[in-house]
C-alpha cells in the first residue's frame, strides 16, 4: 500500500499541502531525513508548526517556515 505523502508527492504538480498532527509530521521528517523512527522525539516540531518540503533533483530538503511568534496565556 502506498503512503498518503507519496501518493500526493507523486501525483502533484506544483504545490500541496499536507496537514497532519505533530507526531505524523515527525515520522514524515524522519523519512525524509533518513533518520530512525525511534528518534521522531528529537525532530523539533511545534504545535502549529509549518514545514516546507521541497523535492528537487531527486532529493527532499526541509525547510522551517518563519512562523510568528506566539504567546501562551
Amino acid at each position: 500500500m502506498q503512503s498518503a505523502f507519496d501518493h500526493v508527492s507523486e501525483n502533484t504538480k506544483g504545490c500541496a499541502a499536507i496537514v497532519a498532527h505533530s507526531g505524523v509530521n515527525r515520522l514524515l521528517l524522519c523519512k525524509i531525513a533518513g533518520i530512525p523512527l525511534n528518534e521522531k522525539k528529537k525532530m523539533g516540531q511545534d504545535y502549529a508548526a509549518v514545514s516546507i518540503l521541497v523535492y528537487k533533483d531527486g532529493m527532499w530538503t526541509v525547510h522551517e517556515h518563519p512562523t510568528r511568534k506566539r504567546s501562551h496565556v
